[in-house]
Protein backbone atom coordinates (compact mmCIF):
# COMPACT_ATOMS: atom_id res chain seq x y z
CA UNK A 1 0.00 0.00 0.00
CA UNK A 2 1.14 3.35 -0.97
CA UNK A 3 0.01 6.74 0.68
CA UNK A 4 1.49 10.52 0.84
CA UNK A 5 0.59 10.12 4.31
CA UNK A 6 -0.01 7.17 6.86
CA UNK A 7 -0.75 8.04 10.54
CA UNK A 8 -0.65 5.01 12.48
CA UNK A 9 -3.58 4.99 15.70
CA UNK A 10 -7.30 5.62 14.87
CA UNK A 11 -7.85 7.91 18.25
CA UNK A 12 -8.66 12.05 18.99
CA UNK A 13 -5.42 12.47 17.57
CA UNK A 14 -5.32 10.36 14.56
CA UNK A 15 -8.88 10.77 13.20
CA UNK A 16 -8.48 15.30 13.71
CA UNK A 17 -5.04 14.80 11.89
CA UNK A 18 -6.70 12.72 9.55
CA UNK A 19 -9.74 15.30 8.93
CA UNK A 20 -7.09 18.37 8.85
CA UNK A 21 -6.39 16.80 5.38
CA UNK A 22 -9.48 16.07 3.82
CA UNK A 23 -9.78 17.13 0.48
CA UNK A 24 -6.80 18.73 0.37
CA UNK A 25 -5.29 15.59 -2.59
CA UNK A 26 -3.32 13.79 -0.12
CA UNK A 27 -3.84 10.70 -0.19
CA UNK A 28 -3.84 9.99 3.45
CA UNK A 29 -4.25 6.12 5.11
CA UNK A 30 -5.15 5.28 9.00
CA UNK A 31 -3.40 2.65 10.33
CA UNK A 32 -5.39 1.12 13.83
CA UNK A 33 -4.65 -1.87 15.76
CA UNK A 34 -7.89 -2.17 16.67
CA UNK A 35 -11.55 -3.70 14.88
CA UNK A 36 -13.02 -0.18 15.26
CA UNK A 37 -11.21 3.67 15.15
CA UNK A 38 -11.99 5.91 18.44
CA UNK A 39 -12.25 3.05 21.15
CA UNK A 40 -10.59 4.83 24.11
CA UNK A 41 -12.95 8.08 22.89
CA UNK A 42 -15.77 5.99 23.59
CA UNK A 43 -14.61 5.55 27.25
CA UNK A 44 -13.57 9.54 27.80
CA UNK A 45 -15.98 11.35 30.22
CA UNK A 46 -17.53 8.37 31.63
CA UNK A 47 -18.68 7.82 28.38
CA UNK A 48 -19.86 10.88 27.64
CA UNK A 49 -16.70 12.37 25.99
CA UNK A 50 -15.76 16.28 27.55
CA UNK A 51 -14.53 17.57 23.92
CA UNK A 52 -13.02 20.54 25.58
CA UNK A 53 -13.26 23.51 28.57
CA UNK A 54 -14.94 26.74 28.02
CA UNK A 55 -11.66 28.28 28.80
CA UNK A 56 -10.30 30.99 26.79
CA UNK A 57 -6.86 29.61 25.04
CA UNK A 58 -4.60 31.73 27.36
CA UNK A 59 -6.96 30.61 30.46
CA UNK A 60 -6.47 26.85 28.85
CA UNK A 61 -2.74 27.25 28.61
CA UNK A 62 -2.59 28.37 31.76
CA UNK A 63 -4.26 25.52 33.95
CA UNK A 64 -1.60 23.41 31.54
CA UNK A 65 1.76 24.40 32.94
CA UNK A 66 3.73 23.47 32.84
CA UNK A 67 3.54 22.41 29.38
CA UNK A 68 2.00 25.67 28.27
CA UNK A 69 4.51 26.89 26.33
CA UNK A 70 5.09 24.08 24.06
CA UNK A 71 1.12 23.94 23.66
CA UNK A 72 0.58 27.58 22.91
CA UNK A 73 0.92 27.34 18.76
CA UNK A 74 -1.39 24.73 18.54
CA UNK A 75 -4.37 25.65 21.02
CA UNK A 76 -4.17 29.28 19.09
CA UNK A 77 -4.17 27.31 15.51
CA UNK A 78 -7.36 25.16 16.97
CA UNK A 79 -8.51 26.45 19.81
CA UNK A 80 -11.22 25.22 22.40
CA UNK A 81 -14.04 27.69 20.85
CA UNK A 82 -12.73 25.56 17.18
CA UNK A 83 -13.48 22.45 18.85
CA UNK A 84 -17.07 23.60 19.57
CA UNK A 85 -17.62 25.49 16.66
CA UNK A 86 -16.09 22.46 14.50
CA UNK A 87 -18.72 19.97 16.00
CA UNK A 88 -21.61 22.25 16.32
CA UNK A 89 -21.32 22.63 12.12
CA UNK A 90 -21.64 18.99 12.14
CA UNK A 91 -24.90 19.44 14.11
CA UNK A 92 -23.65 18.00 17.71
CA UNK A 93 -25.30 20.36 19.86
CA UNK A 94 -23.06 21.22 23.14
CA UNK A 95 -23.99 22.07 26.60
CA UNK A 96 -21.19 23.64 29.28
CA UNK A 97 -21.09 22.56 32.53
CA UNK A 98 -21.03 24.87 35.85
CA UNK A 99 -17.10 23.71 35.65
CA UNK A 100 -16.77 24.35 32.22
CA UNK A 101 -16.51 20.97 31.08
CA UNK A 102 -18.53 20.39 27.27
CA UNK A 103 -19.92 17.52 26.40
CA UNK A 104 -22.32 16.78 23.51
CA UNK A 105 -26.00 17.09 24.41
CA UNK A 106 -26.57 13.49 23.97
CA UNK A 107 -24.01 12.40 26.45
CA UNK A 108 -23.03 10.06 23.90
CA UNK A 109 -19.44 9.53 23.06
CA UNK A 110 -20.56 7.72 20.48
CA UNK A 111 -21.84 10.79 18.49
CA UNK A 112 -18.41 12.50 18.66
CA UNK A 113 -16.91 9.41 17.23
CA UNK A 114 -19.25 8.84 14.30
CA UNK A 115 -18.59 12.93 13.70
CA UNK A 116 -14.74 12.30 13.40
CA UNK A 117 -14.79 8.92 11.44
CA UNK A 118 -18.07 10.24 8.90
CA UNK A 119 -15.96 13.36 8.24
CA UNK A 120 -12.72 11.41 7.91
CA UNK A 121 -14.18 9.32 5.10
CA UNK A 122 -15.91 11.86 3.50
CA UNK A 123 -12.38 13.26 2.82
CA UNK A 124 -11.05 10.11 1.55
CA UNK A 125 -9.24 8.99 3.90
CA UNK A 126 -8.94 5.47 3.89
CA UNK A 127 -8.66 3.21 7.12
CA UNK A 128 -6.59 -0.07 7.80
CA UNK A 129 -8.00 -2.04 10.78
CA UNK A 130 -7.06 -4.62 13.07
CA UNK A 131 -3.29 -3.95 11.91
CA UNK A 132 -0.90 -3.91 14.20
CA UNK A 133 2.52 -1.85 12.56
CA UNK A 134 5.40 -3.64 14.62
CA UNK A 135 8.12 -1.12 12.66
CA UNK A 136 8.68 2.04 10.84
CA UNK A 137 12.10 2.84 8.82
CA UNK A 138 13.28 5.24 6.56
CA UNK A 139 15.19 5.14 3.33
CA UNK A 140 15.79 7.77 1.02
CA UNK A 141 12.69 9.69 2.50
CA UNK A 142 10.48 6.92 2.26
CA UNK A 143 8.49 5.32 5.19
CA UNK A 144 8.04 1.76 5.29
CA UNK A 145 5.62 0.85 8.18
CA UNK A 146 5.63 -3.38 8.29
CA UNK A 147 2.48 -5.46 9.87
CA UNK A 148 2.83 -9.18 10.34
CA UNK A 149 0.41 -8.80 7.04
CA UNK A 150 0.83 -5.72 5.57
CA UNK A 151 3.60 -2.87 4.31
CA UNK A 152 2.59 0.64 3.95
CA UNK A 153 5.05 3.02 1.82
CA UNK A 154 4.65 6.43 2.70
CA UNK A 155 6.74 9.92 2.20
CA UNK A 156 5.26 11.55 6.10
CA UNK A 157 4.00 9.54 9.39
CA UNK A 158 1.73 10.98 12.09
CA UNK A 159 2.50 9.08 15.22
CA UNK A 160 -1.03 9.35 17.26
CA UNK A 161 -0.78 5.68 19.03
CA UNK A 162 -1.79 7.11 22.54
CA UNK A 163 0.12 6.07 25.56
CA UNK A 164 -0.16 3.19 27.94
CA UNK A 165 -3.31 4.39 29.84
CA UNK A 166 -6.66 2.19 29.65
CA UNK A 167 -4.32 -0.21 27.71
CA UNK A 168 -7.26 -2.22 26.97
CA UNK A 169 -8.57 0.07 24.65
CA UNK A 170 -5.27 -0.59 22.53
CA UNK A 171 -2.94 1.97 23.87
CA UNK A 172 0.04 -0.08 24.11
CA UNK A 173 3.00 2.04 24.13
CA UNK A 174 4.06 1.22 20.94
CA UNK A 175 4.52 4.75 19.36
CA UNK A 176 7.12 4.99 22.42
CA UNK A 177 9.07 2.01 20.59
CA UNK A 178 8.66 3.66 16.93
CA UNK A 179 10.14 7.10 18.71
CA UNK A 180 13.11 5.51 20.29
CA UNK A 181 13.96 4.10 17.13
CA UNK A 182 14.54 7.32 15.26
CA UNK A 183 16.15 8.38 18.27
CA UNK A 184 13.90 10.33 20.08
CA UNK A 185 13.92 10.51 24.22
CA UNK A 186 10.80 8.92 26.12
CA UNK A 187 10.21 10.28 29.11
CA UNK A 188 8.97 7.49 31.59
CA UNK A 189 5.40 6.51 31.25
CA UNK A 190 3.45 6.87 34.29
CA UNK A 191 -0.08 7.01 35.33
CA UNK A 192 -1.47 10.81 35.20
CA UNK A 193 -5.07 11.59 36.43
CA UNK A 194 -5.68 7.96 38.39
CA UNK A 195 -6.53 7.19 41.58
CA UNK A 196 -4.42 7.54 44.76
CA UNK A 197 -3.34 4.74 46.88
CA UNK A 198 -3.03 5.61 51.02
CA UNK A 199 -1.10 4.00 54.13
CA UNK A 200 -3.75 5.36 56.60
CA UNK A 201 -5.15 2.16 58.70
CA UNK A 202 -8.14 4.03 59.27
CA UNK A 203 -9.55 3.91 55.77
CA UNK A 204 -7.93 0.71 54.56
CA UNK A 205 -11.37 -1.57 53.69
CA UNK A 206 -13.59 0.71 54.99
CA UNK A 207 -15.04 3.32 53.34
CA UNK A 208 -14.52 1.73 49.63
CA UNK A 209 -17.14 3.31 47.54
CA UNK A 210 -18.02 5.94 50.03
CA UNK A 211 -18.53 9.34 48.22
CA UNK A 212 -18.64 13.39 49.00
CA UNK A 213 -19.77 16.09 46.42
CA UNK A 214 -17.22 18.90 47.78
CA UNK A 215 -13.86 18.57 49.41
CA UNK A 216 -11.20 20.57 49.19
CA UNK A 217 -7.35 18.80 48.98
CA UNK A 218 -4.66 20.87 50.55
CA UNK A 219 -0.98 20.17 49.80
CA UNK A 220 2.46 21.79 49.84
CA UNK A 221 5.14 21.29 47.33
CA UNK A 222 8.13 23.31 46.82
CA UNK A 223 7.25 25.35 49.87
CA UNK A 224 3.76 26.10 48.10
CA UNK A 225 0.30 25.16 49.10
CA UNK A 226 -1.90 23.69 46.88
CA UNK A 227 -5.71 23.59 46.91
CA UNK A 228 -8.14 21.49 44.59
CA UNK A 229 -11.68 21.37 45.26
CA UNK A 230 -14.42 19.19 44.18
CA UNK A 231 -16.09 15.71 44.06
CA UNK A 232 -14.02 12.89 45.83
CA UNK A 233 -15.02 8.74 46.48
CA UNK A 234 -13.05 6.82 49.06
CA UNK A 235 -11.81 3.63 47.97
CA UNK A 236 -10.90 0.28 49.15
CA UNK A 237 -7.35 1.41 50.06
CA UNK A 238 -7.11 5.13 49.06
CA UNK A 239 -9.27 8.37 47.08
CA UNK A 240 -10.25 8.75 43.59
CA UNK A 241 -13.18 11.22 42.15
CA UNK A 242 -12.46 14.33 40.19
CA UNK A 243 -10.55 16.03 41.89
CA UNK A 244 -8.49 13.90 43.31
CA UNK A 245 -7.18 12.69 39.80
CA UNK A 246 -6.43 16.63 39.64
CA UNK A 247 -4.40 15.88 42.64
CA UNK A 248 -2.63 13.02 40.73
CA UNK A 249 -1.33 14.91 38.53
CA UNK A 250 0.08 17.37 40.66
CA UNK A 251 1.79 14.63 42.91
CA UNK A 252 2.53 11.95 40.52
CA UNK A 253 6.45 13.49 39.73
CA UNK A 254 6.72 14.14 44.10
CA UNK A 255 5.46 10.36 44.37
CA UNK A 256 8.80 8.86 42.54
CA UNK A 257 10.83 10.33 45.86
CA UNK A 258 8.70 9.32 48.33
CA UNK A 259 5.24 9.98 50.26
CA UNK A 260 3.06 12.68 49.62
CA UNK A 261 0.84 13.93 52.59
CA UNK A 262 -2.52 15.75 52.05
CA UNK A 263 -5.43 16.86 53.52
CA UNK A 264 -8.82 17.08 53.25
CA UNK A 265 -11.29 19.61 54.28
CA UNK A 266 -14.83 17.35 54.33
CA UNK A 267 -16.47 20.77 55.07
CA UNK A 268 -15.43 23.20 53.33
CA UNK A 269 -18.43 25.37 53.49
CA UNK A 270 -18.09 26.01 56.81
CA UNK A 271 -15.15 28.20 58.28
CA UNK A 272 -13.50 26.75 61.85
CA UNK A 273 -16.13 28.81 64.04
CA UNK A 274 -18.95 28.33 62.07
CA UNK A 275 -18.27 24.44 62.13
CA UNK A 276 -17.69 24.95 66.06
CA UNK A 277 -21.08 26.88 66.67
CA UNK A 278 -22.70 24.52 64.58
CA UNK A 279 -21.33 21.28 66.69
CA UNK A 280 -22.25 22.97 69.91
CA UNK A 281 -26.00 23.35 68.36
CA UNK A 282 -26.19 19.77 67.39
CA UNK A 283 -25.10 18.71 70.57
CA UNK A 284 -27.52 21.13 72.71
CA UNK A 285 -30.32 19.63 70.03
CA UNK A 286 -29.35 16.04 70.42
CA UNK A 287 -27.67 15.75 73.48
CA UNK A 288 -28.51 12.12 74.21
CA UNK A 289 -27.82 10.86 70.56
CA UNK A 290 -24.61 9.08 69.31
CA UNK A 291 -22.45 11.94 68.63
CA UNK A 292 -21.38 10.21 65.16
CA UNK A 293 -25.50 10.23 64.17
CA UNK A 294 -26.09 14.02 64.71
CA UNK A 295 -23.35 14.48 61.39
CA UNK A 296 -25.42 12.23 58.90
CA UNK A 297 -26.61 14.92 56.94
CA UNK A 298 -23.12 16.38 56.53
CA UNK A 299 -21.48 13.51 55.71
CA UNK A 300 -21.88 9.66 55.27
CA UNK A 301 -22.30 8.15 58.59
CA UNK A 302 -19.69 5.72 58.12
CA UNK A 303 -17.47 8.52 57.14
CA UNK A 304 -18.70 10.20 60.66
CA UNK A 305 -18.06 7.03 62.81
CA UNK A 306 -14.83 7.09 61.84
CA UNK A 307 -13.89 10.69 62.32
CA UNK A 308 -15.75 10.84 65.87
CA UNK A 309 -13.48 7.56 66.85
CA UNK A 310 -10.79 9.36 66.13
CA UNK A 311 -11.54 12.48 67.77
CA UNK A 312 -12.76 10.62 70.97
CA UNK A 313 -10.30 7.47 70.71
CA UNK A 314 -13.98 5.90 72.11
CA UNK A 315 -17.07 4.50 70.36
CA UNK A 316 -20.17 5.10 70.13
CA UNK A 317 -19.69 7.91 72.48
CA UNK A 318 -23.07 10.27 73.52
CA UNK A 319 -22.46 13.70 72.09
CA UNK A 320 -23.18 15.88 75.40
CA UNK A 321 -20.14 14.00 76.71
CA UNK A 322 -17.96 15.42 74.13
CA UNK A 323 -15.19 17.24 75.86
CA UNK A 324 -13.80 20.68 74.53
CA UNK A 325 -10.50 18.80 73.91
CA UNK A 326 -12.06 16.40 71.46
CA UNK A 327 -14.26 18.69 69.74
CA UNK A 328 -11.20 20.82 68.83
CA UNK A 329 -9.79 17.70 67.88
CA UNK A 330 -12.99 16.73 66.08
CA UNK A 331 -13.39 20.35 64.12
CA UNK A 332 -9.55 19.76 63.01
CA UNK A 333 -10.80 16.29 61.47
CA UNK A 334 -13.30 17.86 59.33
CA UNK A 335 -11.07 20.62 58.56
CA UNK A 336 -7.83 19.01 57.44
CA UNK A 337 -8.12 15.34 57.22
CA UNK A 338 -4.43 14.08 57.29
CA UNK A 339 -4.11 11.12 54.30
CA UNK A 340 -0.52 9.65 53.24
CA UNK A 341 -0.26 8.96 49.51
CA UNK A 342 2.27 6.13 48.74
CA UNK A 343 1.83 5.66 44.98
CA UNK A 344 -0.85 6.02 42.06
CA UNK A 345 -3.34 3.25 40.83
CA UNK A 346 -1.65 1.47 37.55
CA UNK A 347 -1.25 3.09 34.36
CA UNK A 348 -3.97 0.71 33.47
CA UNK A 349 -6.82 2.52 35.36
CA UNK A 350 -5.44 6.19 34.57
CA UNK A 351 -7.26 8.44 32.04
CA UNK A 352 -3.91 9.86 30.48
CA UNK A 353 -0.41 9.21 30.79
CA UNK A 354 2.50 11.24 31.96
CA UNK A 355 5.79 11.06 30.24
CA UNK A 356 6.32 9.90 26.59
CA UNK A 357 8.00 11.44 23.98
CA UNK A 358 10.37 14.34 24.80
CA UNK A 359 8.30 17.97 23.49
CA UNK A 360 12.24 19.77 23.56
CA UNK A 361 12.70 17.26 20.30
CA UNK A 362 8.86 18.58 18.76
CA UNK A 363 8.83 21.82 16.53
CA UNK A 364 5.75 23.23 18.47
CA UNK A 365 5.05 25.19 15.44
CA UNK A 366 4.35 22.16 13.50
CA UNK A 367 4.11 18.67 15.80
CA UNK A 368 7.54 17.70 13.82
CA UNK A 369 10.05 15.78 14.84
CA UNK A 370 13.23 17.86 15.25
CA UNK A 371 15.45 14.72 14.54
CA UNK A 372 14.11 12.97 11.67
CA UNK A 373 12.29 15.12 8.98
CA UNK A 374 8.78 14.28 7.83
CA UNK A 375 8.00 12.33 10.88
CA UNK A 376 4.91 14.19 13.09
CA UNK A 377 3.77 13.28 16.62
CA UNK A 378 0.17 14.07 17.73
CA UNK A 379 -1.93 13.09 20.94
CA UNK A 380 -1.23 11.22 24.28
CA UNK A 381 2.20 9.54 23.00
CA UNK A 382 3.57 13.58 23.39
CA UNK A 383 4.97 14.34 26.95
CA UNK A 384 2.04 16.31 27.72
CA UNK A 385 -1.38 16.49 29.49
CA UNK A 386 -3.67 18.38 30.96
CA UNK A 387 -6.07 18.42 34.17
CA UNK A 388 -9.93 16.90 34.17
CA UNK A 389 -12.11 18.44 32.42
CA UNK A 390 -11.81 18.00 28.27
CA UNK A 391 -8.36 19.92 28.44
CA UNK A 392 -6.36 16.20 27.07
CA UNK A 393 -9.40 15.40 24.42
CA UNK A 394 -8.48 19.21 23.30
CA UNK A 395 -4.93 18.76 23.30
CA UNK A 396 -5.14 15.53 21.06
CA UNK A 397 -7.78 17.54 18.74
CA UNK A 398 -5.31 20.39 18.28
CA UNK A 399 -2.55 18.38 18.37
CA UNK A 400 -3.90 16.17 15.80
CA UNK A 401 -4.88 19.02 13.49
CA UNK A 402 -1.47 20.91 13.49
CA UNK A 403 0.66 17.72 12.43
CA UNK A 404 -2.54 16.91 9.97
CA UNK A 405 -1.82 20.32 8.26
CA UNK A 406 1.51 20.42 8.81
CA UNK A 407 2.27 17.13 6.97
CA UNK A 408 -0.11 18.11 4.53
CA UNK A 409 1.48 21.60 3.22
CA UNK A 410 4.67 19.27 2.63
CA UNK A 411 2.67 18.14 -0.42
Amino acid sequence: MNANVCIVGGGAAGLMAAISSAQSGTKMIVVDSNSNPGRKLLKTGGGRCNITHSHSVDEFLNACRPYSRFLRHCIYEFSPEAVCDFFRDKDIDLITEANGSVFPVTNRASDVLRVLVDTARRGDVEFVQNCTIDTIEKKDDIFSLRSKSKEITCERVIIATGGKSLSLTGSRGDGYKFASFFGHTINTPRACLVGLIASDNWLQGKLGGVSLRDVEISLKLSNKKHSLRGPMVFTSNGIGGPVVLNVSREIVDELISGDVELSIDILPDFNENLLRQEIINRINSNPKRELASIFTDLLPRSLAIIICQMATQKRNLIANQLDKSSRTKLISLLKKLPITIIKTRGIEEATVTRGGVSIEEIDSKTMQSKIVDSLFFAGEVIDVDGPCGGYNLQIAFSTGMLAGRSATKRN
